[in-house]
């Protein structure tokens, strides 16, 4: 072996050992991320008074999107709005500094409960918005990439629904693939309180090919205001999930399953509407569908029969037909409680290898709430590997603090917004976790051979597809996860990927295409030549 081969040799050595040493810190899953933010941390106080984040997306080229209540006076809350680089910095192309904050309406008491991204990068906010003394409508808002107001969206970039002309709270929102905007949101008439589901076309017309109106209200008990979430199937079926109150003050899950026309699914449990007694006192706050078409709610649950006390986290795993599925915990039902007192998930994602992810907060005091997140297996179990035992809390402030909403990146890092109480007022925080690096999704079509040549390589790489991909996204990571390159817009058979730029060492490669993984790869830049 000559003097060059030796030390390619003992460059790979050490190049091997760095990457399996990274790989082992990939592994610590649940723990902060410490590239972002403060030690895995931001808060944001956007104007001295209570902020809140209610709500998290992501974009395609990675940067977050948080939505939720902005007060900037001492009389009404607004819209609010910011994006986030993906280090965490508030972003400075978005808004003013990062931050954009809207007045749905003049003097009004506004409030964004939820946010989604359309395929061409616009914003979608929906929440509620009430005139001084005036019932709640149910609002939304489609912001521009750079967060000005739509004007292709009703002129003026903004939309209210009533309903029946008392209060109308909109919860949860989601995008179809061909681009129609679905809302959950709690309706009252005057008399009874329903869970109702909007559609509206792109230019924030109500879809009228979406029971005869574009509203399909489904009245079922009392449905809770704050237990609301919305799940798009692959088949275009939309899942709603409340909370519903019934004989004796007992609460139970409600989900409910539309077909594409808004009328109800009568293959979903019988009459597309299934009531699961979880235990007692049973709150819903947030659904998520598996990529079987499995349906997974969370919430929470007070347990009166066992020894546990207090609250806990609930979930609850339906078949595609609205049975439990009983290879979920034996029964379809999961209880996990993480302190004594007071433990609720607000929302719940599922990440590429279907794992699940639970996040809310917990209490084990009278005023010490810490964000609280669980992971669970496909069986239901704790997944030992996360955390501490499958469970992890973080505690930012001194007393309140709540987690509002999950987000898996494409990376599989686990991003979570709410708010603290940081002195006097709330205010908003994002968190990042370290996560599993995502496998192979299939979603409608199965994923295609993909070859990276030469590897090593030094300068360039042929990324070799057997099918033409469009619009796909090359993304490189170093060895601590960290995004060093990523090319855009990549269509064809093949490509010619310039790595010139880059270190030698080894790297992590995605192509996506469609928020779908294509393929993942080791790579291995060699000294230039």
């Amino acid at each position: 072996m000559n003097s060059r081969q030796s030390k390619w040799t003992l460059f790979l050595l050490l190049n091997l050992a760095c990457f399996f040493a990274s790989n082992l810190s990939f592994a610590q899953t649940g723990s902060l991320d410490v590239n972002f933010g403060i030690a895995g941390i931001v808060k944001t106080d956007i104007d001295n008074g209570n902020d809140y984040g209610f709500s998290i997306a992501q974009q395609s080229d990675g940067k977050i999107i948080v939505a939720g209540i902005a007060r900037v006076d001492t009389t009404n809350n607004n819209f609010g709005l910011m994006r986030y680089n993906i280090n965490g910095s508030l972003d400075s192309t978005f808004g003013i500094n990062g931050i954009v904050t809207t007045d749905i309406q003049p003097n009004a008491d506004d409030a964004a409960q939820s946010v989604c991204i359309q395929n061409d990068g616009k914003i979608i906010v929906a929440g509620r918005s009430a005139a001084s003394s005036s019932p709640y409508d149910i609002a939304l808002a489609r912001y521009t990439i750079d967060g000005n107001l739509d004007s292709t969206f009703d002129i003026d970039g903004i939309v209210t629904t009533d309903i029946a002309g008392y209060n109308d709270f909109g919860s949860s929102v989601k995008m179809k693939s061909d681009g129609k905007i679905v809302v959950v949101a709690y309706t009252f008439d005057g008399t009874n309180t329903g869970l109702a589901v909007l559609r509206y076309n792109s230019n924030g017309s109500l879809d009228t090919t979406f029971d005869t109106d574009g509203i399909a209200i489904t009245y079922t008990g009392n449905i809770y205001l704050d237990g609301q979430s919305v799940g798009i199937q692959s088949d275009g079926k939309i899942v709603a999930v409340a909370t519903t109150i019934l004989a004796g003050n007992n609460y139970d899950y409600l989900v409910v399953r539309y077909n594409t026309n808004g009328t109800l699914d009568t293959s979903f449990d019988g009459d597309g509407i299934v009531t699961t007694d979880v235990c007692y006192k049973d709150y819903a706050y947030s659904v998520a569908i598996q990529t079987d078409g499995k349906i997974v709610v969370a919430g929470s649950s007070t347990d009166t029969i066992t020894s546990i006390s207090g609250r806990c986290f609930s979930l609850v795993r339906y078949n595609s037909n609205g049975s439990l599925d009983t290879t979920f915990d034996g029964d379809g039902k999961v209880f996990t409680k993480i302190t004594n007192l007071a433990d609720k998930a607000y929302s719940v994602a599922i990440q590429s290898n279907g794992k699940i992810i639970a996040v809310g907060n917990s209490a084990d005091g009278v005023s010490d709430f810490k964000i609280a997140m669980v992971c669970y297996n496909t069986d239901g179990s704790l997944d030992n590997s996360f955390g501490n035992g499958g469970m992890v809390t973080t505690n930012i402030a001194s007393e309140h603090e709540y987690g509002e909403s999950v987000l898996i990146q494409h990376d599989g890092k686990i991003i979570i917004t709410g708010f603290i109480r940081d002195g006097a007022t709330f205010d908003i925080f994002v968190a990042r976790y370290l996560g599993e690096a995502p496998l192979f999704i299939q979603n409608n079509y199965s994923v295609p051979s993909i070859t990276l040549y030469p590897n090593p390589c030094s300068t360039k790489i042929m990324l070799q597809s057997e099918i033409m991909v469009k619009d796909a996204v090359a993304t490189v990571y170093n060895m601590f996860g960290q995004k060093v390159k990523q090319i855009k817009n990549i269509s064809g058979s093949s490509c010619l990927i310039y790595l010139d730029d880059l270190a030698s060492g080894f790297y992590l490669f995605y192509l996506t295409m469609n928020d779908i993984v294509l393929a993942k790869e080791k790579i291995i830049i060699s000294a230039n030549e």
